[in-house]
């Protein structure tokens, strides 16, 4: 009785597999979507000396920015008391991580309470962050906060 070996159906087998695992992969990798923070991010890492400055310049403030998410659906900027509303001026970014297409910018509108109301019912659940470039025309500053949107 001849005993047949099956080590060669089984490496050849085995092969067949991992090249199928492998190419599916690939195509499952081709297919999705990837989205960079920003397009010019190498030029932003040069400029960023600014950033840092517009950062600081905000941590200074004895009453800081406020960025708050109301029960309402609203998202409510309180700027501090320590600068006046009329020299209030800037831009609110909302950014959405997973998909730059859903990025939103407003200018800063601040009424005499120094408050800015941004109604967030339209926007998509799930996590956004709220980045304010802001000055008082002589000093610029930078804040940012997390916002969860249900």
């Amino acid at each position: 009785m001849k005993k047949e070996n099956y080590w060669p159906v089984g490496i050849t087998v085995f092969l067949i597999f991992f090249v199928i695992a492998n190419v599916a992969f690939l195509i499952f990798a081709l297919g999705i979507e990837t989205n960079l923070v920003s397009e010019n991010y190498y030029e932003d890492e040069l400029v960023y000396q600014k950033q840092i400055d517009r950062i600081q310049n905000a941590r200074q403030l004895k009453d800081p920015l406020q960025i708050e998410l109301q029960k309402s659906g609203q998202l409510l900027l309180q700027f501090p008391e320590e600068i006046s509303g009329s020299e209030i001026d800037g831009t609110v970014l909302l950014f959405r991580p997973d998909d730059k297409y859903k990025d939103n910018r407003i200018p800063v509108r601040v009424d005499e309470e120094r408050r800015q109301w941004v109604d967030m019912s339209g926007y998509k659940k799930g996590k956004w962050k709220v980045k304010v470039f802001w000055n008082d025309r002589t000093t610029k500053y930078y804040n940012e906060a997390p916002v969860f949107i249900e």
